[in-house]
């Protein structure tokens, strides 16, 4: 059963591997196209919550948040990108069949991580520079700060369980993607699965370097902060991708 998905998720991870070793400048700015989609979500997403914020429709709020945010990964799936998280799926299982090597996984995904990083970073100071945080009295900067707060106040076993459940879904966005024989079918199923994880909280370790970094960018949260939610966030996500994804498929799909 899903030998044939699983096979071509496989096959995806040695593409990749593929790519880096063949064409490494390539492959990081592929990773940082990502890192760009992944900011653009965030940023219409919450720029988005600002404008309903304080009307009292909470839900509508999430929701509306959710439908945006799905412009994202729909982005990096129909656009082609290298998305590090969903690269925790691709090369785990990859690896999990002895077709890429566990040392080019991990090398891949601190590739694509770095490269998704510093785009991130970048759309950051290029939102800065559009004067849009600070118009008026500062709302989408003080936006920004509150929603970053939340997620840097969170305890290490929180932040970590809401990036495993998180990328669960992402993963399996991927995973459906990989199954879907027709463009508006994997858009369905990216669309569903990011609706889960946005409206329930879960954390996101791309994103989070964009949305945090707006609040590190208008002084509401530190470097440190910063690090410390990025990175358990990272750790979460391999975690939800590699054990809770690629594990079960592969011993799902796997032939006797």
């Amino acid at each position: 059963m899903f030998h044939e998905e699983y096979t071509a998720l496989c096959n995806a991870g040695v593409a990749k591997n593929n790519l880096l070793k063949k064409n490494p400048l390539g492959y990081f700015i592929s990773s940082m196209v990502a890192g760009m989609f992944i900011s653009f979500g965030s940023m219409v997403a919450f720029v988005l919550g600002q404008s309903m914020d304080g009307n009292g429709a909470a839900a509508a709020v999430k929701l509306i948040q959710s439908v945006a945010f799905a412009s994202a990964l729909s982005l990096v799936v129909m656009a082609g990108a290298e998305l590090f998280t969903g690269n925790n799926l691709v090369m785990a299982a990859a690896s999990l069949r002895k077709k890429v090597s566990w040392a080019d996984t991990v090398r891949l995904w601190c590739v694509c991580w770095i490269g998704n990083l510093i785009a991130s970073l970048l759309c950051v100071v290029a939102f800065q520079l559009t004067g849009l945080p600070t118009a008026g009295d500062g709302a989408i900067a003080d936006y920004f700060i509150k929603i970053s707060s939340a997620k840097v106040s969170l305890g290490v076993g929180q932040i970590l369980v809401r990036a495993i459940l998180c990328n669960i879904l992402v993963c399996l966005a991927v995973w459906c993607g990989t199954k879907m024989k027709t463009e508006s079918g994997k858009l369905i199923m990216i669309f569903w699965c990011i609706l889960i994880f946005m409206t329930c909280g879960f954390e996101h370790s791309i994103a989070d370097m964009s949305i945090i970094g707006i609040g590190v960018a208008n002084g509401g949260i530190t470097v440190g902060q910063y690090l410390y939610t990025v990175l358990l966030a990272t750790v979460g996500n391999i975690i939800g991708g590699a054990v809770f994804v690629a594990v079960p498929y592969h011993v799902i799909s796997k032939e006797k």
